[in-house]
């Protein structure tokens, strides 16, 4: 906001995703209206075209072979890797979210490349997880 009241005329662009990256969210803001006025855009039919671009299916619980889309990890307060979370498809091309707690793996998500990796998934039923 200051930058753009510092720049009249200026556009800012601001953007986030929730903790699984499974929700997005952009904002964007200006110094001036839109040229022709502020207009309400019905949220359904947005959402209907989102909901007919490609998209992959959840496997849901999954214990088998998968390939490493992506990863995050989450730090502990005192800077030490807590969880991994990890992206991957199934051989039939379903989407996989595994959770990983295993100190070695956790340290290598922070340095290595992990995105197209074979891996083993195991799940409880409940919860995936990426087997070391």
């Amino acid at each position: 906001m200051e930058a753009c009241r510092a720049d009249p005329g200026s556009l800012g662009l601001t953007t986030g995703v929730g903790w699984f990256l499974t929700k997005h969210s952009a904002g964007l803001w200006s110094t001036a209206p839109p040229a022709g006025g502020y207009r309400r855009i019905d949220p359904a039919a947005t959402q209907a075209r989102v909901d007919a671009t490609p998209h992959r299916e959840s496997s849901g619980p999954w214990a088998g072979p998968a390939t490493v889309e992506a990863t995050a990890v989450t730090f502990d307060r005192d800077g030490t890797p807590a969880l991994g979370v990890v992206a991957a498809l199934t051989p039939d091309g379903r989407r996989a979210l595994a959770n990983c707690h295993d100190p070695a793996v956790l340290a290598a998500m922070t340095t290595e490349e992990w995105a197209g990796r074979s891996v083993q998934l195991t799940t409880d039923g409940t919860t995936n997880t990426l087997r070391p």
